[in-house]
């Protein structure tokens, strides 16, 4: 069988050269025609690494974490925590090792939060 080395780019940056089998190649290539799917070039935008959801995704979910419930809410992290000890957060659902806060929960907290103002001058 015949061997041959992984890539020419190897040598320019001066890596070892790592002896690659026939199996190997047809095996990567088969891959790499899987994923792009027939017709599609290797770089597509469905390629693309994605980064953290929109407003509009996190929104239509039914429950977020509490993180997501932060960026929708406008609060930062550790500010939630701050009234958490307070009591003044939405009640939050358990699940596993994760913090969640439904829809529900997130629409009687604002609710009942609605027009209270602590900072105001009597």
């Amino acid at each position: 069988m015949e061997k041959t080395t992984a890539s020419l780019d190897s040598e320019k940056r001066g890596a070892p050269d790592i002896p690659v089998c026939g199996a190997e190649k047809h095996r990567d290539a088969k891959r790499a025609l899987k994923a792009r799917g027939p017709g599609k070039s290797v770089k597509t935008s469905a390629n693309a690494i994605r980064g953290p959801p929109s407003l509009p995704e996190i929104a239509s979910k039914l429950a977020w974490t509490i993180s997501e419930f932060c960026k929708l809410h406008h609060l930062s992290v550790s500010n939630y925590y701050e009234l958490r000890k307070s009591g003044l957060t939405p009640a939050e659902m358990k699940i596993r090792n994760r913090v969640w806060i439904t829809r529900e929960a997130a629409a009687a907290w604002r609710e009942a939060h609605t027009g209270t103002n602590t900072n105001e001058a009597a």
